[in-house]
């Protein structure tokens, strides 16, 4: 750490890892041989040993390079299965490309991504909804001139018994580019980041020895696979540390008795399940024993929320912080570290990971403890965007320093404080707020589950502050008591002008808040004569409107799911 500056120099003491994911795959098998490295709930039930993933994965690569050449790009289109480790695995030894697609994604967003990265094959889920995804994409198909195979998971062990047993397999290059995500899009459209091999394997290696992951431990990923966090981090972290990796879709009742009847020690959760796993009915009859360790990551956890998970818990939670374009994690804290600098920090930089908080305009860094914009530099930036030079420039400057876009402050120790986004500052009358403050004072009220705020126009001071509130289950805050209590902490401007109470905060798949769906929600508000804000058709006030000054203190009729989610 440089005196008196936010940067945080490289730290070189272990060497990185300068092999492929097949090669990470081909040396657990060695050593980790006829231990279990996949459990699958199911229903059905399955296990794999790490010496049968490898053999699916070379049959999977088999038949893969009988359709395909390498360098060209497939996509994933399924949910949490473990044939989809092992065609992920098979891509890899193929010296293929692998598009990882959200099982959601409407007909036009796939065809959007699967034109994007010129994919040639596509592999659908099986079971109920496999006929119609394979409708979709028969749909769009028109549109696609290089997609030439189209597979359903339905039909996989023929799949996999189609290649030939002497094909070999091409030499795959550790930093050449495997994994293509899609960004979020939570600001603007998806862009398709091009990760590579060393990037994601030492990422993940250097989290499962943040969490001091052993062979011993059973690690529950229910994270989506076509995300980073749950294909790349959680899974490949897991392999490299020889533990079991306990695979089923994220639903938190099963994911509550999955950690009982498979004795999971470990998890990775954003904040958003974590709350959902903590306000579960069956938590408290759970037995909860095995469990060891929690990584939260993916969001800001709120320091009220994260101490009221490891009290119900009764493990310590860890934070972790990273972002697509840099393969993963860049910081991570120690179940060792400080409960002040777990719950309010998100750890020190990884090894061999340069970190520098500087002053968005300028470039120039920041003094230690002041906050400005995280940018990092090192081996796991990924190799920018696919056909979109333009915006690479402008996200990894030739320096090759990652402008992430996320804001954030380092102590003289190298501990990262996260902020929230730039573009999500607020800027009144030239005065920037940040949301992640008002947020996390909100979140510490007892009556608020969830809160997201953003800045809205304003004709006489640019932007105000705009808040949507999930309270929790059962608790009525009214507006005035919200604002009372923001008032008391907080200076007069940074106090929310505008109120929505939602049933359910819009996010994304991976749990992020869709922050223009609900700046979409805010600005349909209106301001009623009495003060409250409601929005039409969504919203009702209690009780009649002939008693207006007694409906400011009554509570609101809460904004149903679906109207949640337009």
């Amino acid at each position: 750490m440089q005196r008196g500056v936010s940067h945080w120099n490289t730290d070189a003491s272990q060497p990185l890892a300068h092999a492929s994911v097949g090669d990470a795959l081909r040396s657990a098998a060695e050593r980790r041989r006829d231990a279990t490295a996949i459990i699958s709930v199911g229903p059905p039930r399955s296990e794999c040993t790490f010496s049968g993933l490898y053999s699916n994965a070379e049959r999977a690569a088999r038949a893969l390079l009988a359709s395909f050449q390498p360098g060209e790009c497939v996509a994933i289109w399924a949910p949490n299965t473990p044939e989809w480790l092992v065609l992920q695995y098979g891509v890899a030894l193929a010296g293929l490309h692998l598009l990882p697609v959200n099982p959601a994604c409407a007909a036009r967003d796939l065809a959007h991504q699967l034109g994007r990265v010129g994919a040639v094959g596509i592999f659908v889920a099986a079971g109920h909804r496999s006929a119609a995804m394979i409708e979709q994409v028969a749909q769009i198909r028109h549109e696609l001139p290089k997609l030439r195979k189209v597979v359903s998971f339905s039909d996989w062990t023929a799949f996999i018994e189609s290649g030939s047993p002497t094909e070999r397999f091409p030499t795959v290059q550790a930093q050449e580019p495997w994994l293509i995500e899609f960004t979020s899009g939570t600001t603007g459209l998806p862009k398709p980041a091009l990760l590579h091999h060393t990037g994601m394997i030492n990422s993940s290696r250097w989290v499962a020895e943040r969490m001091d992951v052993s062979p011993d431990d059973r690690w529950l990923n229910f994270l989506p696979l076509f995300y980073v966090a749950g294909g790349v981090i959680a899974n490949f972290a897991a392999l490299q540390a020889g533990a079991t990796q306990v695979l089923l879709p994220f639903e938190p009742g099963a994911c509550l008795r999955a950690i009982e009847s498979e004795r999971c020690s470990l998890f990775i959760a954003p904040a958003t399940i974590l709350r959902m796993l903590l306000e579960h009915a069956d938590l408290t009859s759970t037995d909860l024993r095995t469990l060891r360790l929690i990584t939260t990551g993916g969001m800001r956890c709120p320091p009220e929320l994260f101490r009221m998970a490891e009290q119900a818990f009764r493990v310590h939670l860890t934070a972790m912080y990273g972002q697509t374009e840099a393969c993963g994690i860049v910081a991570q804290s120690r179940p060792d570290d400080d409960v002040h600098d777990r719950a309010e920090t998100v750890g020190q930089p990884l090894p061999h990971v340069e970190l520098a908080i500087v002053e968005p305009e300028s470039g120039d860094r920041v003094g230690s403890g002041q906050d400005g914009e995280i940018r990092v530099r090192g081996y796991q930036v990924c190799a920018g965007y696919l056909g979109m030079p333009e915006a690479t420039a402008a996200t990894i400057d030739a320096d090759g320093w990652l402008h992430t876009g996320d804001l954030g402050a380092l102590d003289e120790r190298g501990y990262l404080r996260i902020g929230g986004r730039l573009k999500e500052m607020i800027n009144r009358a030239g005065v920037k707020i940040a949301p992640a403050e008002v947020e996390e004072l909100l979140a510490s009220h007892p009556k608020v589950a969830e809160v997201a705020v953003l800045g809205l126009p304003d004709a006489k001071w640019g932007e105000v502050v705009g808040a949507a509130v999930r309270p929790h289950a059962g608790s009525v805050p009214t507006e005035a008591e919200l604002t009372a209590f923001c008032r008391r902490h907080l200076a007069p401007f940074k106090t929310p002008r505008h109120w929505l109470f939602l049933e359910e905060i819009p996010r994304t798949i991976s749990g992020k808040v869709e922050r223009e769906k609900v700046r979409k929600l805010l600005s349909a508000c209106i301001r009623c004569t009495w003060g409250v804000t409601i929005v039409p058709e969504i919203f009702a006030i209690i009780p009649a409107a002939s008693s207006r000054m007694r409906a400011m203190d009554e509570p609101f009729q809460w904004a149903s799911k679906a109207a949640s989610s337009r």
